[in-house]
């Protein structure tokens, strides 16, 4: 199982694609200093320090969000040495949380894996709302769309791709070549 996650309401890297498609956000994504909603997605880069992106729950339930965020701040910051988020970081790094358990320490691996098949199969029992076709678990659709890149490959948005040749052009790298333009 892998649980890869932002405890925002949204990643900012989804916030950067809808600056580069030039779309707008959705209302609750991010707020201004006075807690006005920003729809424009190009505040989180041209004005980093006047736009907030949401914690995890929310306006209502924001709160949960901030103190997991809070304290993986302080884990992945404080403990990796990357320094906490701030206005200045202290060290300019970025750190990360990642965690291993030895699991037959606590429990066969057997009985753990048969208990993991229980509770993955309970869960995509569950019926669904109206709408939702299918029940994920943490890393399924990650690996889904693994599969689908290794069949068909990765896309990559015009502005995102602009620059790159132009990184690389200021670099002298050659480009690497298009296998198909959609």
């Amino acid at each position: 199982m892998l649980l890869d996650m932002t405890l925002t309401v949204v990643a900012g890297g989804k916030v950067n694609l809808k600056a580069a498609r030039k779309e707008e956000m959705p209302e609750g994504w991010m707020i201004d200093p006075s807690g006005e909603p920003i729809l424009d997605p190009k505040a989180l880069r041209d004005n980093p320090h006047g736009s907030a992106i949401m914690p995890l729950g929310g306006f209502q339930f924001g709160h949960k969000g901030f103190g997991l965020g809070f304290m993986i701040d302080a884990i992945a910051g404080g403990l990796s040495w990357a320094g906490c988020s701030q206005a200045k970081p202290t060290r300019g790094a970025s750190g990360i949380v990642m965690m291993a358990i030895k699991i037959e320490a606590f429990i066969d691996l057997e009985s753990y894996q048969q208990e993991i098949e229980h509770l993955i199969e309970w869960v995509k029992s569950s019926p669904t709302l109206p709408g939702v076709q299918e029940i994920y678990v943490p890393g399924e659709i990650e690996s889904q769309n693994q599969k689908q890149r290794l069949e068909h490959g990765i896309y990559i948005e015009h502005p995102t791709w602009a620059q790159l040749i132009e990184l690389s052009n200021s670099l002298g790298v050659k480009a690497p070549t298009v296998v198909e333009d959609n």
